[in-house]
């Protein structure tokens, strides 16, 4: 779109500043190069959170629990806060980044909490360890945390839909039977939410 503003934050890759979206743009992935978009790109390398805090928006994160490591965050805009936690087991053998507790602080009232929920109980002890949570642990999560939605995301990829739908009864099941007001999606292609 001409004269629209792109924000583009890199990853900070040891010495290497990486912009992941553009290297896929170079011709022979994807059709268009970077330079022949009509937009306005703008690269912000330093101080992102500084940046995105000036227009309104902050920005935290979390070490979550994963073999390979990763991050999860927090968005609060305009009173309203969103968490994203992907590749988070909970219930981890292996050295942990954070501790439930530390996760129920970053998650603490959100309006809305989207975790990584891979697994069912029979799908342990085998998969113990790769780096995803149970169901029942992300609902256990949601509680603790006073969130408001509890979106069920990260989902095994062997799942049938009508698996997918048995999963959202029983959350909704376990939320209502324990009392807690909270509501819960799983996720699914197209699902939007407002917030």
């Amino acid at each position: 779109k001409p004269n629209q503003k792109i924000y583009l934050f890199p990853v900070l890759h040891g010495d290497d500043v990486l912009f992941s979206l553009f290297e896929q743009m170079n011709g022979a992935y994807f059709p268009i190069n970077p330079e022949n978009l009509p937009s306005q790109i703008q690269y912000i390398k330093q101080n992102s959170a500084g940046f995105l805090k000036e227009h309104g928006i902050n920005i935290s994160q979390i070490l979550l629990n994963h073999p390979d490591g990763g991050y999860g965050y927090r968005i609060v805009n305009e009173g309203r806060s969103v968490v994203y936690l992907t590749d988070n087991e909970l219930n981890q053998p292996y050295k942990k980044a954070n501790e439930f507790d530390g996760f129920v602080r970053f998650c603490a009232d959100a309006d809305v909490l989207i975790h990584d929920a891979q697994y069912l109980e029979k799908d342990m002890p085998h998969k113990h360890g790769w780096g995803h949570s149970l169901v029942s642990q992300a609902c256990k999560l949601a509680e603790a945390a006073n969130v408001k939605h509890l979106v069920l995301f990260h989902h095994d990829p062997d799942r049938t839909d009508s698996e997918i739908d048995f999963i959202q009864e029983d959350a909704l099941l376990w939320f209502k039977k324990n009392k807690t007001g909270i509501q819960c999606t799983v996720a699914f292609e197209g699902l939007e939410l407002k917030i």
